[in-house]
């Protein structure tokens, strides 16, 4: 008797939310390791995912499994430019958005630390200032980490979310428990300014980014 051998079906996915090579190979291993594929190669450079895949799971499927780490893939009926140019125009919008709200927040931020970091009034309002920057207009940076580090993988996001929530749980305790500092002859170091500005500056690169793709042809 003959076995049936399972329909086979391949296809190129523009691919969303990758921001380095290392979300490249973050999503090529997801796609690996998802059950039903057989094969996926991911280009950085053209943003995109060639996948063969078998019946036990849909190109739907897919793009479920890279939706869960942050990622996604164009799987639209309507034209794939359409499709493709609607996301990048939401992602950068969005992106513009946490930006300049996360700049407005980490100026006073900025300001305080650097010309006034023996004022102590002014480390409690940095604290205050800097939850809304990393936890509200950053707080993607440490869903993606999150959602990468369940699936024992890491990128870039996750370098800016280890960064900055240390050097923010590290400043936190030196502004609510100064005295142990002081004890050994330390002035009581504070770092609010720091992490802020380092989610500033990689959220404006990724913004630019995203607006140089919008304008490729």
């Amino acid at each position: 008797m003959t076995s049936i051998q399972p329909k086979i079906s391949k296809q190129t996915f523009p691919v969303l939310g990758m921001t380095c090579s290392a979300c490249a190979s973050s999503v090529e291993t997801i796609l690996m390791h998802t059950e039903g594929i057989k094969e996926a190669s991911v280009n950085y450079a053209t943003a995109s995912a060639l996948v063969t895949w078998d019946e036990r799971i849909t190109s739907q499927g897919i793009d479920q499994a890279l939706q869960e780490v942050g990622y996604g893939l164009v799987i639209s009926t309507r034209e794939v430019f359409e499709s493709v140019s609607e996301a990048q125009e939401n992602t950068y919008q969005k992106l513009k958005k946490q930006t300049l709200g996360a700049t407005i927040a980490t100026l006073p931020i900025f300001v305080l630390g650097m010309f006034f970091m023996e004022w102590e009034p002014g480390r409690l309002i940095s604290l205050f200032l800097c939850i809304p920057v990393l936890f509200y207009f950053g707080r993607h940076f440490f869903v993606r980490a999150v959602q990468l580090a369940r699936h024992g993988q890491a990128n870039m996001d996750t370098l800016v979310a280890l960064s900055t929530s240390i050097a923010f749980l590290f400043s936190v305790f030196s502004t609510l428990f100064p005295g142990f500092w002081l004890s050994k002859g330390i002035h009581p170091p504070v770092y609010f300014e720091a992490a802020s500005v380092i989610l500033v500056f990689v959220s404006l690169g990724k913004m630019l980014e995203e607006r140089a793709k919008r304008e490729l042809p």
